[in-house]
């Protein structure tokens, strides 16, 4: 996974909720900062466990009903 890039999510999402407590300002500021990494939405606990068992990164934030598939994968180097 990519760390760094993961870690600048989380640190963009937690100002925005810092900002706006509103749940649909924080959706949008997360569509906003995922688009480019953002695979789909999940929106099942079954959905949700095919992805983790496939080793994806899953991201759940409080107060929005559906989960983010993200595309966090490091780029593979050959040795």
């Amino acid at each position: 996974m990519d760390y760094p890039s993961f870690n600048e999510i989380v640190r963009d999402l937690s100002t925005a909720q810092v900002v706006s407590n509103h749940p649909i300002s924080i959706e949008q500021s997360v569509i906003s900062k995922i688009c480019s990494v953002k695979e789909q939405k999940v929106s099942t606990y079954e959905k949700a466990m095919e992805f983790i068992f496939d080793g994806k990164t899953l991201l759940f934030i409080e107060g929005i009903e559906d989960g983010y598939v993200l595309n966090l994968e490091k780029e593979k180097m050959r040795t």
